[in-house]
């Protein structure tokens, strides 16, 4: 049986990709990502990541002054992101027995965990975190990625596998350490 938690969900978004990783990074420390733009250097240190850590499903990488969270989401497609109370920040890439079914996503968001990792920790200063494809600009986050207003402080990320009535998912858990 598939358990599902009664807990409020909130979509606050839904990220639209051609493939490779999602960054997530505080608001303003995102704000210096690249992407593809000019020399495509930030893109291409994000897909490094992955070809030199080929098993893992995230991780952090530095920026700036602090850090950035990568996330492989195994594809092009889209992913869903929702804000459950404490506050959580989940990310939900999900593969749907019937695509046009809205409410999937949100049952995946707040299904039990299969299995899951942990990937990684980010800190918030800016009072938002940014949730962006990776080949985007960071200026861009409010038009090409989601902002999510979050308290400041240390999150821990894992990364997590659900499945439900609906079909399963891929997850990314930002939770407050």
């Amino acid at each position: 049986m598939v358990g599902t938690e009664s807990v409020e969900v909130e979509r606050r978004g839904r990220l639209e990709m051609e493939g490779g990783p999602l960054i997530v990074a505080d608001r303003h420390l995102l704000g210096s990502w690249r992407g593809v733009e000019g020399d495509g250097a930030d893109y291409r240190r994000a897909c490094d990541f992955f070809d030199q850590f080929p098993e893992v499903e995230g991780g952090t990488i530095p920026m700036r002054s602090g850090a950035a969270l990568l996330w492989e989401m195994r594809g092009g497609g889209t992913a869903d992101v929702f804000v459950l109370p404490g506050p959580e920040v989940l990310v939900v890439r999900t593969w749907q027995h019937d695509p046009l079914d809205e409410e999937t996503p949100g049952e995946l968001a707040t299904t039990s965990a299969d299995e899951t990792m942990l990937i990684g920790e980010l800190t918030v200063t800016a009072g938002s975190l940014g949730v962006l494809w990776a080949a985007e600009e960071g200026a861009l986050v409010g038009k090409v990625g989601v902002e999510v207003k979050l308290p400041n402080g240390t999150y821990v990320c894992r990364h997590e596998l659900t499945h439900g009535r609906g079909g399963h998912a891929r997850r990314l858990r930002i939770s407050p350490s």
